[in-house]
């Protein structure tokens, strides 16, 4: 009878490892607020699984466990972690709101504009100046993260051996990525 009661105790074991393999749970958090620009730490909460892919809904992903990521425009997010383990696979979603200020610029004109820059002008002087180059015709600046209730955008044009200098203001919505067209 022992050697009747041994291989059956041997499936037994095997029968029990294998039904023992749990489904993956996938879980994160995020640290807040959450600011254009600013570093944010995910952290995975997952349980039941060894590998990760994340969606940062901003068209960027990592593969790491716990990755930190930037974003480079305010909006709502929606940022989804697929876990997968022995068990299966599980995703879930979270929507994250990013606060903040940017802009950008536009060139939809047939002509370049050279040597243009960007900034705050406070009445007496132009500051947090960004040099962007020559914006050809349908390029578009890189995306500037401020702080401040306007932007102003400077242009240079050499006529004849003149130099002349333009400035036109722009109010900035808050919260919103501002995106101008110059025609």
């Amino acid at each position: 009878m022992k050697r009747l009661i041994i291989p059956f105790t041997g499936t037994v074991l095997m029968l029990c490892f294998n039904s023992c393999t749990r489904e993956p749970n996938a879980e994160f958090s995020f640290s807040t607020p959450t600011e254009v620009g600013e570093i944010i730490q995910f952290t995975n909460l997952s349980t039941n699984s060894d590998t990760y892919n994340w969606d940062f809904g901003d068209g960027l992903t990592s593969a790491e466990e716990s990755p930190s990521h930037q974003y480079e425009k305010p909006d709502n997010y929606t940022v989804s972690l697929k876990a997968d383990g022995k068990g299966g696979s599980a995703t879930t979603t979270k929507t994250i709101t990013v606060t903040g200020v940017t802009y950008s610029f536009r060139n939809s004109s047939d002509y370049p504009f050279y040597d243009f820059s960007s900034g705050h002008y406070t009445g007496s002087s132009l500051v947090d100046i960004v040099e962007h180059g020559t914006l050809f015709p349908g390029g578009e600046t890189e995306v500037v993260i401020t702080d401040k209730p306007h932007v102003d955008f400077v242009l240079r044009l050499a006529v004849g051996g003149s130099i002349f200098i333009s400035t036109i203001s722009y109010n900035l919505t808050i919260n919103r990525h501002n995106d101008f067209c110059l025609l």
